[in-house]
């Protein structure tokens, strides 16, 4: 793949002109990870699109937090928490991961 163009295009299309070096780190990590153990376009295609929507444009690594507080969980996750259910479940990230993802990620536990 000839990387030069390939920046090119994309930071005159996706990117509005501007690509940040800390952007194109990020790009170079998946396109050098794809030609070592890849060869499907498709893959680099699914794989490029998540990173740039999962980490809203910035292509850097995002670390999430789910060590949420009885009020933040009530905030973030209203749907899944009862007020009294917040307060058993605060600050114990695996157990509200796996109650607020279980049924997208069917790891219910």
């Amino acid at each position: 793949m000839d990387r030069a163009k390939f920046f090119a295009a994309l930071r005159s299309s996706l990117f509005r002109g501007r690509l940040s070096q800390n952007q194109a780190n990020g790009m170079e990590a998946i396109l050098d990870a794809w030609e070592e153990s890849l060869c499907d376009v498709r893959w680099l295609s699914y794989m490029l699109a998540t990173a740039y929507h999962e980490t809203d444009n910035t292509m850097c690594a995002v670390v999430e937090n789910l060590n949420y507080s009885a009020a933040g969980l009530k905030v973030t996750f209203p749907k899944y928490f009862t007020a009294a259910q917040a307060v058993i479940y605060a600050r114990q990230p695996q157990r509200i991961a796996n109650r607020a993802y279980a049924s997208t990620y069917g790891q219910w536990r």
